[in-house]
């Protein structure tokens, strides 16, 4: 049955073609209810059932790689539950000592930004411009409404029920093919 999922993410974005993994983020009230998750799983349906209703699915499946793999490294990271509209610059947060504690690329890389402050990479956005970066890079975007995710493009794909959503009859409808 379709109300067996734990309907717990705001958020369940699938990456770039045969690359990327399933992520998934909630922002619930209180420092614990927050969290972000990965699954090591290219397939985006089982997890639709795990959207909370309202919430949304990015699948960047079809975004070219390059197009992609560039906005991952160097574009802004989704931050729920900041307001419409918002960035957060990352340069404004950071100061030289937590600087010194990071490692390897990712201390190079907030270093780049430190001394770059215009570099979208390590900033946050709200998830209304984290949509339209990723629509506008070509991903499809979804909302949860019932038992369906009802696309942007004007297709709906339907939530398995809990029991069947691993089945391979199912991954047809949410792996899709490269062209």
């Amino acid at each position: 049955m379709a109300d067996k999922y734990e309907k717990q993410y705001d958020l369940l974005t699938r990456g770039v073609g045969p690359h990327g993994s399933v992520g998934a983020e909630s922002d619930g009230e209180g420092f614990f209810s927050r969290c972000s998750t990965t699954m090591y799983d290219r397939r985006l349906g089982p997890y639709l059932g795990d959207v909370k209703e309202g919430g949304v699915v990015v699948d960047k499946w079809n975004v070219p790689f390059g197009k992609g793999a560039n906005l991952v490294v160097n574009g802004p990271m989704v931050k729920l539950g900041l307001p419409p509209g918002t960035i957060e610059k990352f340069s404004e947060t950071i100061s030289d000592v937590m600087l010194m504690g990071l490692e390897g690329e990712f201390q190079t890389m907030a270093q780049h930004k430190h001394k770059n402050p215009k570099w979208s990479g390590f900033d946050y956005i709200s998830l209304d411009l984290y949509l339209d970066l990723w629509r506008r890079a070509g991903a499809r975007i979804g909302k949860r409404i019932g038992n369906e995710i009802q696309w942007d493009d004007g297709t709906v794909s339907q939530i398995p029920n809990e029991d069947q959503r691993y089945l391979p009859a199912h991954e047809v409808d949410v792996v899709l093919e490269r062209e």
